[in-house]
């Protein structure tokens, strides 16, 4: 189940003030107000006034056309105008903006998968991102701890963004008072193009390994790291590559902090056992609402089984998305696998 963007975003959105004066008009000189804006339009089902505003932003706030396409077209589709949606989402492409593979799987989107240009428009997108793809390459940063100094070692902790997303947005969200004050950070994004801004890293997971791998090696030899004290983390799609590189032994890390991820084929009772005995610990955290918290249970109870020394963690009411205390929960899953008390 994937789950529509739009929700992901409102969920987190707390409403700004109006700032409209006549009819159309208004006075936003940022992207995050009006979206902040929008999203509590949409929260409260005025969704006329919601495509009066996006209407507008579309010429503001170029930088973000694709966003503003994206949830425009759920407005009108939502209005019952499916053609307007998909006219919209067409001129988008002829401007060279692109959207999602997963953008219009949801149900809201139906009316719209029913339309005569669809499969025109969803082909034409595919092929861009399929161009998109040729070009694309893995890319990482490397953020230093408080007072960092070039003569001590750091433990280091690898963080992979969720499907869709990006390294940059990451950063925003994957901290913690550990990360910032004893950890060097290496921030990997996947070359895997799922969108005008998104990767993915379960589009193949075994390029995804390598390019962990590759990032990982370079901080290896650019920085002094306690190889003893290495962590990779990540959230949904970046926690299933974490779990896969834990379990493969891609690399030698002594622990995994994964946030609703799916089952990679890795998860086995073989893998894991093996995992336990290189001394390996883990946590999953997970959401009341994600959709895959049955099958995180089936994981926990196959660690479980095997001894696998780990911490099963859920969040109540939230979906698949990023906790208020995830920072506090980030720590303790290094506490844990550093095995500190």
């Amino acid at each position: 189940m994937r789950i529509i963007r739009i929700f992901l975003v409102v969920l987190l959105l707390t409403g700004a003030p109006a700032a409209q004066g006549q009819e159309g008009e208004y006075d936003y000189t940022n992207y995050a107000d009006m979206r902040a804006e929008f999203g509590r339009l949409y929260n409260e089902g005025k969704l006329e006034e919601g495509a009066q505003l996006l209407e507008w932003a579309m010429d503001k706030f170029p930088d973000n056309r694709m966003a503003n396409s994206f949830n425009l077209a759920l407005i009108y589709t939502r209005l019952g105008q499916a053609e307007k949606a998909l006219n919209l989402l067409m001129s988008a492409l002829d401007d060279g903006v692109f959207f999602s593979v997963y953008a219009f799987d949801h149900e809201l989107f139906g009316p719209l998968r029913e339309t005569a240009m669809y499969d025109e428009f969803a082909a034409r997108n595919k092929e861009i991102i399929n161009e998109a793809r040729k070009h694309s390459v893995s890319e990482y940063s490397v953020v230093m701890p408080e007072g960092y100094r070039e003569s001590k070692e750091y433990p280091l902790f690898i963080a992979l963004h969720g499907g869709g997303g990006n390294m940059k947005g990451f950063r925003e969200v994957w901290k913690s008072s550990l990360l910032a004050t004893e950890f060097v950070t290496l921030f990997v994004q996947s070359s895997q193009v799922v969108s005008m801004t998104g990767y993915n890293w379960t589009e193949d997971l075994e390029i995804s390994k390598k390019e962990i791998k590759d990032a990982f090696d370079n901080v290896m030899r650019d920085y002094a790291i306690n190889e003893r004290e290495i962590i990779v983390g990540g959230f949904s799609s970046g926690g299933v590559a974490s779990l896969e590189v834990s379990l493969c032994n891609t690399i030698p890390v002594a622990g995994f902090v994964v946030l609703c991820p799916a089952r990679p084929e890795s998860f086995t009772d073989e893998n894991i056992a093996a995992a336990r005995d290189r001394g390996l610990r883990g946590t999953v955290l997970t959401t009341e609402m994600d959709p895959r918290l049955e099958t995180q249970k089936e994981m926990e109870g196959v660690m479980k089984k095997n001894g696998f020394e780990h911490v099963f963690r859920v969040t109540p009411d939230i979906g698949h998305w990023f906790p208020e205390d995830l920072d506090v929960q980030i720590d303790e899953a290094i506490i844990h696998i550093r095995n500190k008390k």
